[in-house]
């Protein structure tokens, strides 16, 4: 991990099944347990461009892991991916494409959800991401 990287996150309780609670746009669709913690599935479809703005968002990145800054090394198993944080793949807005290797991707899918709020500080390479994403919801974005 990076110096000063501090994952808060450990494996989220098993609820079982989510019960659906709201639909926002013909795919997106929200969830919430039993403890009424809001989730979300994954939905949209990935743009026609999709090669082409996976590769600018590695760029952006300087080809690193934003996370954990390693570069894309198949053999330790650090291969670059992009990460749509708000699980819809047709929402390609910068904000919402973080650049992980595989391991911080499988880290961190389904654990965050951008429609929930979030009591504790972002760690640097999230905050960017998240004050994007608020950014986008002041000015009535709907992905």
């Amino acid at each position: 991990m990076a110096e000063g990287h501090k994952d808060r996150h450990s494996s989220p309780p098993d609820h079982g099944p989510l019960p659906r609670v709201r639909v926002s746009g013909p795919e997106r669709v929200h969830h919430s347990g039993e403890d009424g913690e809001v989730r979300q599935r994954f939905a949209g479809v990935y743009p026609g461009d999709w090669p082409e703005l996976a590769a600018k968002a590695k760029a952006r990145a300087g080809n690193k892991c934003e996370r954990c800054g390693h570069g894309n090394h198949a053999a330790s198993g650090h291969v670059l991916t992009v990460h749509h944080l708000d699980g819809d793949k047709g929402n390609s807005a910068d904000w919402n494409l973080g650049v992980l290797c595989q391991r911080c991707h499988l880290r961190i899918q389904g654990k965050v959800n951008m429609f929930q709020g979030y009591m504790f500080e972002h760690t640097p390479w999230m905050q960017w991401h998240v004050d994007g994403f608020l950014k986008a919801r002041l000015h009535d974005y709907t992905p």
